[in-house]
């Protein structure tokens, strides 16, 4: 008689399941996307769940390589993080903000002035 060989069914292969399982969890290293890690890491420093990370553009003033923009809560700036083709610890924080980097806000139209309502 041949052993019944699906996977979960058998003691063993419940145990093995178990300790891997376990081993991970004791670890508490958690990985994720470089832009995933930055969001959490804004989040939990402005205490803000709506953060958005976006890439910074070539075009933008003071562009460099590797930075990104994050907005959320009435806050902008802008992040400089290494290179990263693949996953990163989140118990790290690799992104540093970058001073005086952060986009300008968005200009407001002036008031008419007196004058101007006069004009014929």
């Amino acid at each position: 008689m041949l052993p019944d060989m699906r996977v979960g069914q058998s003691g063993w292969s419940k145990r093995v399941v178990a300790l891997c399982l376990g081993a991970a969890c004791a670890s508490g290293c958690a990985y994720g996307e470089l832009r995933q890690v930055l969001r959490a890491q804004v989040s939990a420093e402005l205490h803000c769940p709506a953060v958005a990370v976006s890439t910074r553009k070539w075009y933008d003033a003071g562009y460099k390589e590797n930075q990104y923009e994050v907005r959320g809560c009435g806050v902008s700036r802008t992040y400089a993080c290494p290179p990263s083709d693949g996953l990163v610890s989140y118990d790290d924080k690799p992104c540093t903000i970058v001073v005086g980097a952060s986009p300008a806000p968005a200009a407001t139209k002036p008031a008419a002035s007196d004058d101007a309502a006069n004009a014929p």
